[in-house]
């Protein structure tokens, strides 16, 4: 599911599926987008690990639309190298479950 590979502080990732939480959207979007740089904090399926992290993300696909903060938006994204801050943090913190891609 999830591919990381721990270069000290940073991380380099291959695809994968992720429900994720962005703050600070104020702009409706859906189907597909190509984002810049973002703060996010991400509860990755398939491991109980959250972390905090600012991605640069290629291209992914998006059912939920994102308005405003407290949205969650479910994805599988195509990232390239991010830096990230991992903490444990239980499941029952998001409410929602994620299941693969859409």
């Amino acid at each position: 599911m999830l591919t990381c590979r721990d270069s000290a502080a940073g991380y380099t990732c291959s695809s994968y599926s992720a429900s994720i939480f962005i703050s600070g959207a104020s702009t409706m979007l859906s189907a597909r987008y190509t984002c810049s740089s973002y703060s996010a904090s991400i509860f990755i399926s398939g491991d109980s690990t959250m972390l905090s992290a600012r991605y640069t993300c290629s291209s992914y696909s998006a059912s939920i639309p994102i308005s405003g903060a407290s949205t969650m938006l479910s994805a599988r994204y195509t990232c390239s190298s991010f830096s990230t801050t991992l903490s444990a943090s239980p499941i029952s913190v998001w409410p929602f479950s994620s299941k693969g891609s859409i």
